[in-house]
C-alpha cells in the first residue's frame, strides 16, 4: 500500500471526506478542507470544497477569510466542518445529496443556515429547515422503516424549528427529536 497526496502543491487540512455520486455518475471523492496562517494580529484562513476525479481537482467552494484584530479568528461568521452523502428515500426515485454542516448563512449565494444540500450541479437550502447547536452528522439505516436517516448530534440542537437537546433524526417526513438524547 503506498500513500500518494491528493494534491502535492497543498498544504490543504482535510476536515471532512465522503464519497458521493451526483445522479448518473460514478462516485466521486469530495473534501472539506481548511489551511491558515499569522503573523503578528493578522490571521489568514481559507476554506474550501474540492472534488478529485481521475482528472484532477475541482475547488467547488473557496473562500478566504483576514482578520487583522488580535484574538479573532478569520473566517468566523463561515465555517464548513462536515460532508455525508445522504438519500432519503433509499432506492426511491429522489437521488443521494451531498449534504454540508457548519456555520453559514449561505453557500455561493443560496440561502442556508448552517446546513445546505447538493446534488451535483447546484446548492439548496437542506429539505428540512436549518440547524442550530449541530456538531456532527452521520447517516445510518432506520431499522423500521429500511430507509435511510440522517442524524445530527450537539447541544442543544434546533433543527427546522424542532428543539431536540442532543440528538435529531431526518428522514422522509421531516426532523424528530431523539428524546433521550445523548449523555
Amino acid at each position: 500500500l503506498t500513500w500518494v497526496r491528493l494534491d502535492p502543491a497543498s498544504n490543504d487540512y482535510a476536515g471532512s471526506m465522503v464519497t458521493y455520486a451526483p445522479p448518473g455518475q460514478t462516485p466521486l471523492l469530495y473534501t472539506l478542507g481548511s489551511n491558515s496562517s499569522s503573523g503578528g494580529c493578522e490571521a489568514t484562513a481559507s476554506l474550501s470544497l474540492t472534488r478529485f476525479d481521475p482528472t484532477g481537482r475541482t475547488r467547488l467552494i473557496s473562500q478566504t477569510c483576514v482578520s487583522h484584530e488580535c484574538g479573532v479568528p478569520p473566517c468566523a461568521d463561515t465555517y464548513y466542518r462536515q460532508l455525508v452523502s445522504f438519500d432519503a428515500d433509499g432506492a426511491g426515485p429522489d437521488p443521494a445529496r451531498l449534504v454540508l454542516l457548519g456555520t453559514f448563512e449561505s453557500v455561493l449565494g443560496t440561502t442556508a443556515h448552517n446546513i445546505a444540500s447538493f446534488d451535483g450541479i447546484s446548492w439548496s437550502e437542506f429539505a428540512g429547515g436549518g440547524i442550530d447547536g449541530a456538531t456532527r452528522l452521520f447517516v445510518l439505516r432506520d431499522p423500521t422503516t429500511g430507509r435511510p436517516s440522517l442524524y445530527a448530534s450537539g447541544n442543544n440542537v434546533t433543527v427546522g424549528g424542532l428543539s431536540a437537546p442532543k440528538l435529531a433524526r431526518y428522514d422522509a417526513t421531516g426532523w424528530t427529536a431523539i428524546p433521550l438524547g445523548l449523555s
